[in-house]
């Protein structure tokens, strides 16, 4: 049931200019990603291609009977090869649903207030669950897919290292110069997470979840020398659940661009 809530090019350069200029900048971030500034062996961390990797959103509740077989599409998705490299899924749960005796325990107000400000774009411009978004346009015909099919284009490469104490860095090298300003995202997502729901459609029903957002975070990225840049915390998993995984993404205008994520093993990462 659906319920309805409340590369710019370098300017005046020659094609063969921007080609090197790219090549230069995305060389530099390949020697960030694999090596630390002390020359020291790799560090663990996650790295996008060029191609624009999908950020997959479904806006979810357990409180709404249509959202299970949405969630059971999704949890599908972490035993694809392709998962991490093409798509990133991410799954917040909204509030909307909630009522004063019963309350989805994975949902948070930000996560709707993600999903109208998304959705504002799509035509017609709607809030319902369960939604799906890829890369930030309305999806609707996942259920008849397998699994996201690849985004084309050659959009630049992000990568994102830890720095310790559950710090990252995260650098983003758009192909071509960005003028406009770009947004960090970062998402801490659970796996395995169950509950029996007491209350909304799904009464009675114990329901399993993957890719759960326990914590969702936004910062500006600042540019130097063609390279978008940040250093944050990991968010904050909700009390009493580990994180898995980190999802992170870059957005122009509240639009995706490149995303990157992976599995996190120091907390028994991996399906």
């Amino acid at each position: 049931m659906k319920r309805n809530a409340a590369v710019r090019g370098l300017g005046g350069a020659s094609g063969a200019i921007r080609r090197a200029v790219g090549a230069a900048f995305l060389g530099g971030l390949v020697g960030w990603a694999a090596f630390s500034p002390a020359g020291e062996p790799p560090a663990a961390g996650f790295r996008s291609g060029t191609a624009p990797v999908a950020l997959i959103e479904l806006y979810t509740s357990e409180g709404c009977s249509s959202c299970p077989r949405a969630d059971a599409w999704l949890s599908r998705l972490k035993g694809s090869p392709r998962l991490w490299s093409a798509f990133v899924p991410v799954a917040f749960h909204v509030d909307y649903w909630n009522s004063p005796a019963w309350r989805d325990p994975w949902s948070q107000a930000a996560f709707a207030e993600r999903q109208k400000r998304i959705s504002a774009a799509w035509t017609p411009s709607r809030v319902y669950t369960p939604a799906m978004a890829a890369h930030g346009r309305e999806w609707g015909n996942w259920a008849s897919l397998q699994e996201p099919p690849p985004l084309g284009g050659d959009v630049g490469v992000l990568a994102v290292r830890p720095l310790g104490a559950r710090r990252w860095s995260a650098a983003f090298v758009p192909r071509g110069a960005a003028t406009d300003a770009l947004r960090l995202h970062a998402a801490c997502l659970g796996f395995d997470l169950s509950s029996s729901v007491t209350g909304g459609e799904n009464a009675g029903r114990t329901l399993s979840h993957d890719f759960v957002v326990l914590g969702y975070e936004g910062l500006p990225l600042s540019a130097a020398g063609g390279r978008w840049s940040a250093e944050f915390a990991e968010p904050a998993a909700a009390t009493g659940t580990t994180a898995r995984a980190l999802a992170v993404w870059v957005e122009r205008e509240g639009r995706p661009i490149q995303a990157t994520g992976g599995w996190l093993e120091d907390r028994k990462g991996g399906p």
